[in-house]
């Protein structure tokens, strides 16, 4: 009798739990932020960053030719 008591128990506990998620209410709407500057300047971010790329392997090449 005990098992069954505590079957019934859970199946109710269960039960309400899941109805009091729905009773809930639904959470404000948040505020879009922003922008940030960034966003503004990508491409002109991405430009440098790509030069610096060339840059950076450029070097790399004339270290590994003047050490040989």
């Amino acid at each position: 009798m005990k098992i069954i008591k505590n079957k019934f128990l859970l199946c109710i506990l269960l039960l309400l739990t899941g109805v009091s998620g729905y009773c809930d209410d639904p959470p404000p709407p948040e505020e879009i932020p922003p922008d940030l500057p960034i966003n503004e300047n990508i491409n002109i971010l991405l430009f440098i960053a790509l030069l610096f790329g060339f840059y950076i392997i450029y070097k790399h090449i004339q270290n590994k030719k003047a050490s040989i």
